[in-house]
């Protein structure tokens, strides 16, 4: 491809944003190449200067969203130990990522979705959750951080499901005492009740 670099972004992400459209309709393995490039406004041609099937451009559209998660966690929390305040702020951060993305992430938490995405976010809030907890190495700790993160994942899953049915501030406190007390420290909470 001798194209201009702005013109070849372009257009792959024409190629990824007819992917979003086409995945809220019907599931990957039912989206042909023509169809998607029809969508776009390419030729088949076009689509293999860029992808090699329809496979690879829902793993780079997965990417995509998960290095925006990287970034926009990393932008305001860099390596480094968190003070409370952080923590706190570090659950909101998350928490307005999903909100920000959730067309996106309603797509592939649907139907016609890819159930193992979540798997990969939560794998890159692992490491969020465990600076977040404070979590001293030992032979529990990644199984702590695994319960927590997904504990995560899934409330923000639901959250989602749900038409976003608590406010962002609820949802936040809501995970840190999930994370702090656990289950059955959060149901037996009076704030809780």
């Amino acid at each position: 491809m001798n194209k201009q670099p702005e013109i070849t972004e372009r257009t792959r992400e024409t190629f990824i944003q007819a992917l979003w459209i086409m995945l809220k309709k019907q599931p990957i393995n039912k989206i042909t190449i023509g169809e998607l490039s029809r969508v776009a406004g390419y030729n088949r041609g076009t689509f293999y200067e860029y992808f090699n099937d329809i496979y690879d451009i829902m793993r780079e559209a997965e990417d995509e969203l998960v290095c925006a998660f990287q970034n926009h966690m990393t932008e305001k929390f860099p390596e480094g130990a968190m003070s409370p305040a952080d923590e706190d702020a570090a659950l909101a951060s998350a928490v307005e990522f999903f909100d920000e993305q959730e067309d996106k992430l309603l797509t592939l938490i649907g139907e016609n979705g890819d159930p193992s995405f979540f798997d990969t976010l939560s794998s890159e809030l692992f490491p969020f959750l465990n600076r977040i907890a404070g979590i001293k190495y030992n032979k529990f700790s990644d199984y702590i951080t695994v319960h927590a993160t997904s504990t995560v994942v899934n409330i923000l899953r639901e959250w989602i499901k749900k038409g976003k049915d608590l406010e962002k501030k609820e949802l936040v406190e809501l995970l840190f005492m999930l994370i702090g007390k656990g289950t059955l420290g959060v149901a037996e909470s009076e704030d809780f009740r």
